[in-house]
């Protein structure tokens, strides 16, 4: 007799039997008690979701990166009340961090945005992003986006790798062949190229070879698929159109081999009932492949075939008996046939299968022995940590079958769990449930087609499944659709319900959502008997006490370190004051230390940039000590993924844009191209030292100088009246002869290496800690790209780092540049109808033509946006998400004709 009890929701007519006593106590202690503990588990240890909308799926150097994070509570999909903060990092092809960001709401609504220089590497980077509190769960479960970004702006060079590789030999003899061209395809021969191997950011040997008259250069690769080197690269550097041009190739794994792995649904395969067997194949690099084989049991006899039916995944059904041996034969593309293993069999066990349709899902239990049969077992299912289903049975039919509509269950993932008597899990089954109750965006654009730099009016509406008007908050992109590849772009659909509850890489995780795709609900099956769930686990949950979490919730900035005296020994008991800031933001704060000499500031909100200065003093209020400051907490390690390598196809379109727009944005500013042909210099300028990207500046005021200025409080002093056609007036720095861009007079600040486009970052410097100033323009400027337009102020500190922990430090007083929050920055939406700009005649060859990270929908659930089209007369792509305030994700993509 089967037996179902709801205990969640009603069971429709027909699900639920009368129960008929048998004199054996079903466990509803037992199942109870599971059901508290998980609810116990989900309120103590609430979790969270990232997702990050991107205004492209790539980009190229001198691009920025525009993003909108949201932060969610994992189980609601409401707006998360755990985390203030969040951590967003660009992460090299390499492993490294190369940019990092901290959000905080208060400075922008979670929205940022990475600015990428001219002489950015290209690559396939990643942007991870994550909050302390997520890390008690676990790295795999941060989000992370795998984004390609290209470079076309400061070479005439352009780079393709092939590999031959030998695989006769025990180890695979591997030659790479790299060719290289000039910007019209021909070969550059003739052309010294300097050459090494790397493994995890260590260098070997630098070697050189000549280009032959294809252009190319052949160079041996050592084998080494160790999981020590997750990152393996030749880099190759040649000067052509007298800049160095250097390029990383990241190598693939030349394994000529596929893993095959099985696993039985519901956990374990069973004797003497049809199991239902689910597979994945991938090659070395991770990927899916397509594969065909059969299984043989120990006589070498051929019991079942199987085929797989998306990338690598597939299922089969046979009927194992208990006591002998399977093995699974693929034949490989080189021809060779091998075996792999097949999961051990029980003798006996329960059978958890179920079979998701249209709009139900249809569970079937069973027990395989007499022994099994005739004992209470229940049946919980959990979406996200919440209790969404709960039955009790006896089992006394070998198969018993019950129905359930997805209406039930919340869009996601559900995780099916079968218990027997005890409360011990014995069958677990993942079902992904369609997204029912989803939002629907509309979006009503004022006209059919739209010409050049013409007004574009969009009409917004958002409504619940029950055509309700819905409030939430959203993000929206308009990109020109033919460089913007469309069906590169993951949606928040396919991260927040399917990759934020999985482990491990999922290929193409959007190509599950498009409704273009009939078999996108049988591969979405096979996802889910395939990947496995890890988010939650019942050793976890069911252990007593619960296991101590390691990282709290980042609710402020803290600023903490320790007063001592010269020899090292605590001050306790130390007086601190803190100032941070400037004008009308500076603030002042105090705190005493401890016994030891600690002390913790907290609750203060830092916008990035912020000067702070501590003193520390006695009872008498005068300076003493020493102060120390605690470091940054450590990076989280970096964990190898395995991503597609090379770039989008849809790229090489979207790079010769990008470098049209560079030489467009030159020729505004009066600068000829960088990007000469090859002329032989024979003779050279003398000109003043320089450091950097720049080959000349036009001055320089080195340490000397500025030691023999006396005493200079800010670099506006230093400035003022020493360089020919820079002005000084109060803050505001401007130089001489240079045409401005999009009205902006502000020259270009880098600071040892790092461009920041505020010339206010001239506050933030102690001149004692300068080692030089450098003055650039025109030409000599042009390097930094258009952020250029007014001029370079380059200043290169003695420490050689932007930002250091101590600026300036004396007895008693530091002055230093914490990591504060990242300010966002407002998105350039130029206005066409101001005659300034109709004036204007340098083509705009915008690729992003739109970018609104804050559109808000009342409770009328509408929005109005408007922008200006470009010139191209391409279509553009519009892509707009967002979350309701009661937690319901919603997408939706158009295209805007262009005449």
């Amino acid at each position: 007799m089967f037996l179902l009890f709801m205990m969640v929701d009603q069971p429709t007519s027909g699900q639920v039997r009368e129960s008929i006593d048998t004199g054996q106590e079903l466990p509803g202690a037992v199942l109870e008690r599971t059901v508290r503990a998980l609810e116990h588990f989900a309120t103590q240890r609430p979790q969270e979701k990232l997702y990050l909308h991107f205004d492209k799926p790539y980009y190229a150097a001198g691009d920025d990166i525009w993003f909108r994070a949201y932060l969610v509570n994992a189980s609601t999909h409401t707006a998360s009340s755990i985390s203030k903060i969040i951590h967003v990092e660009l992460i090299a092809p390499a492993d490294t961090v190369v940019q990092q960001l901290v959000l905080h709401q208060e400075y922008g609504n979670f929205n940022g945005s990475f600015n990428l220089p001219d002489e950015m590497p290209a690559g396939n980077y990643r942007i991870r992003a994550y909050t302390d509190w997520m890390r008690n769960i676990g790295e795999e479960f941060f989000f992370t986006r795998q984004i390609f970004i290209g470079n076309s702006r400061l070479s005439n060079v352009e780079t393709r790798i092939e590999y031959d590789v030998n695989h006769a030999t025990d180890l695979p003899e591997i030659t790479a062949t790299i060719r290289f061209f000039n910007s019209k395809g021909a070969p550059v021969s003739g052309k010294e190229v300097s050459y090494e191997h790397v493994l995890i950011g260590k260098p070997r040997s630098l070697k050189t070879a000549v280009t032959n008259e294809q252009g190319a250069i052949r160079v041996p690769v050592p084998y080494n698929e160790s999981p020590l080197y997750p990152n393996k690269y030749i880099r190759t550097s040649i000067n052509f159109d007298c800049l160095p041009f250097v390029k990383d190739h990241f190598l693939p794994s030349f394994k000529d081999d596929i893993s095959l792995t099985f696993f039985p649904e519901g956990g374990h395969l069973i004797a003497g009932v049809p199991n239902i067997v689910a597979f994945k194949a991938i090659n070395a690099s991770g990927m899916g492949m397509k594969v065909k084989g059969t299984i043989l049991n120990e006589d070498g006899k051929k019991v079942a075939e199987f085929e797989s039916q998306h990338r690598g995944m597939g299922k089969l059904a046979f009927r194992p008996v208990f006591g002998k041996r399977y093995t699974a034969r693929l034949q490989l593309p080189d021809g060779i046939s091998k075996k792999y293993p097949i999961p051990p069999i029980q003798e006996e066990g329960y059978l958890l299968s179920i079979q998701p349709e249209d709009s139900v899902m249809r569970i079937n239990m069973a027990a395989s022995s007499a022994r099994l049969r005739n004992r209470p077992v229940f049946l919980l299912a959990q979406s996200r940590g919440q209790v969404c289903y709960t039955a009790r049975a006896v089992l006394e039919k070998e198969l018993y079958q019950a129905t359930i509509p997805f209406t039930r269950f919340p869009g996601g993932i559900t995780q099916f769990t079968l218990f027997n008597a005890e409360g011990m899990p014995v069958a677990e089954r993942l079902v992904f449930v369609p997204p029912h109750d989803r939002l629907h965006i509309h979006i009503q654009p004022d006209r059919q087609i739209y010409g050049a730099r013409e007004k574009v009016k969009l009409q917004v509406q958002v409504k619940n499944e029950g055509g309700h008007p819905v409030a939430g908050n959203f993000s929206i992109s308009v990109t020109d659709a033919s460089v913007v590849d469309p069906t590169t772009l993951p949606g928040m659909l396919a991260s927040l319900l399917l990759t934020s509850d999985l482990q491990g890489y999922v290929e193409d995780p959007t190509w599950y959502f498009d409704p273009s795709h009939s078999d996108a609900a049988g591969a979405l099956d096979l996802l889910m008997l395939t990947q496995g769930w890890r988010r939650f686990t019942w050793e976890r949950m069911l252990s007593a006490p619960p296991e101590a979490l390691s990282y709290k919730p980042e609710i402020d900035f803290e600023i903490t370190g320790t007063v001592h005296d010269e020899s090292g020994t605590p001050l306790p008991y130390a007086r601190l004051v803190m100032l941070a800031g400037r004008g009308r933001e500076a603030f002042a704060a105090e705190d005493t230390a401890d016994a030891e000499g600690h002390f913790r500031f907290a609750g203060h909100a830092f916008p990035d940039s912020t000067r702070v200065l501590l003193q520390a003093r006695n009872e008498k209020g005068r300076r003493y000590g020493e102060i120390r400051i605690e470091e940054d907490a450590p990076r989280i390690r970096m964990r190898p993924e395995k991503f597609p390598s090379g770039a989008p196809d849809s790229m090489a379109a979207y790079l010769a844009l990008n470098k049209e727009q560079f030489i467009q944005e030159r020729k505004k500013l009066g600068l000829s191209s960088i990007l000469l042909d090859q002329v032989e210099v024979t003779a050279s300028k003398k000109a003043p030292y320089s450091t950097g990207l720049h080959s000349y500046a036009d001055n320089i005021i080195t340490a000397d100088d500025i030691e023999r200025m006396g005493s200079s409080s800010t670099i506006y002093d230093i400035l003022r009246g020493r360089v020919p056609g820079l002005r000084v007036v109060g803050r505001r720095v401007t130089i001489r002869g240079i045409n401005t861009f999009y009205g902006n007079t502000d020259p270009l600040v880098v600071v040892d290496g790092v461009p920041s486009m505020d010339a206010s970052a001239l506050d933030l410097i102690n001149p004692y800690d300068v080692a030089s100033i450098e003055i650039l323009k025109g030409a000599n400027a042009a390097i930094y790209g258009m952020g250029a337009a007014n001029g370079v102020i380059v200043i290169n500190t003695k420490r050689g780092e932007y930002h250091p922990k101590g600026a300036f430090e004396r007895r008693g007083v530091i002055s230093f540049f914490p990591e504060g929050y990242h300010v966002a920055r407002e998105f350039y939406v130029p206005e066409y109808e101001v005659s300034r700009n109709l004036r204007d005649k340098t083509p705009d060859l915008r690729n992003t033509i739109y970018w609104n990270a804050n559109v808000r929908t009342g409770e009328g659930g509408s929005a109005t946006l408007s922008f200006y089209t470009a010139d191209r007369a391409a279509p553009y792509l519009v892509i707009m998400e967002g979350i309701s305030e009661n937690g319901k994700p919603g997408q939706v993509k158009i295209f805007l004709d262009r005449e």
